[in-house]
């Protein structure tokens, strides 16, 4: 009976050995991608384009592929997003690749009637919301901007925002400031407070 139960595990560790583990690139893996190219996130959130396949690490230690920049929603056509640090894309074969996001591209969700709420994370390497990027979204109600590096929200980034009143920072000391950028830059009702929103 032992002898049988042996067996039995040495033909599953076998089996087990012969796998393929499912797909994550290592990080000395080179991006399958060129700069330019533009692709959709493995969650479905997001498009973005390629601005750099040199490898670099994150602030949590991560080992990123290269660099992109949000261009605009993807196909899951979510009522809400958000830019962290970094995306994965996936190619063709199934390997997924790490990527950090810097930018995001002016306009990329303009006029978008289902977007209700934009956040970009503590851990965001996003320093500027550009010009037009939410413009026209009106049915969005609430901005959350945990990262304390914004340094400047461009011209009509949220024209055209009246529903746009909450803005939610992730520090007291970016109250004052982050709301009048966002006035100033199209939601004339905004009031901004600290705090995490759901």
């Amino acid at each position: 009976m032992r002898k049988i139960k042996y067996l039995f595990l040495m033909a599953i560790l076998t089996i087990i050995m012969f796998i393929p583990i499912a797909s994550s690139a290592d990080s000395g893996t080179t991006s399958p991608w060129t700069v330019g190219m533009v692709l959709e996130s493995t969650d479905g959130f997001g498009k973005y384009q390629i601005t750099s396949t040199t490898s670099c690490t994150g602030k949590l230690g991560i080992q990123y592929h290269g660099t992109v920049t949000l261009i605009g929603p993807g196909s899951y056509q979510s009522t809400g997003m958000t830019v962290d640090e970094n995306i994965t894309l996936t190619d063709s074969d199934g390997y997924q690749y790490t990527y950090k996001v810097t930018e995001i591209a002016p306009n990329a969700f303009k006029n978008d009637k289902k977007l209700l709420s934009f956040t970009i994370s503590s851990t965001s390497a996003v320093t500027v919301i550009p010009k037009g990027m939410c413009s026209g979204c009106s049915k969005m109600t609430v901005l959350k901007l945990y990262s304390n590096n914004i340094k400047k929200i461009q011209k009509k980034a949220f024209k055209g925002c009246k529903k746009l009143k909450s803005v939610y920072t992730g520090s007291r000391k970016k109250v004052k400031k982050y709301q009048k950028m966002v006035r100033k830059a199209g939601a004339k009702k905004a009031k901004a407070s600290y705090g995490i929103s759901l």
